[in-house]
């Protein structure tokens, strides 16, 4: 039986508000890769942090797009190879972000309106 990955440790910070993750299969580089957004009081924004089982290591990419003041407390969902997270703006509502495995680029996509 194989051994379970140990993902090494991240440093958050102390002064983080919330914590975030999602896990998911890159098909376009055969990487297993973990999405880690860390809110931070300082700076008010989502960071975002990205562990690839093919380089072992974490790295930081972009910071969540927007100013998003929320984020649902419940996992990324993957769906076709992007992470998604439901998010919300005071000015604008709830939207979704996307967050693609193989780019590591962000999306906004407009949430379903429930009426």
């Amino acid at each position: 039986m194989k051994e379970p990955l140990q993902l090494p440790t991240i440093d958050t910070c102390a002064a983080s508000l919330s914590v975030i993750s999602g896990f998911g299969f890159d098909a376009s580089s055969d990487d297993y890769k973990v999405v880690v957004l860390v809110m931070n009081a300082k700076y008010s924004r989502y960071g975002t942090l990205v562990y690839s089982s093919k380089a072992g290591a974490w790295r930081r990419i972009a910071d969540l797009p927007g100013d998003t003041s929320y984020l649902s407390s419940g996992p990324g969902v993957l769906v076709e190879g992007k992470l998604h997270f439901l998010a919300k703006e005071t000015a604008r509502g709830a939207y979704i972000v996307s967050l693609d495995l193989a780019t590591e680029m962000y999306r906004e996509l407009e949430a379903p309106n429930p009426n």
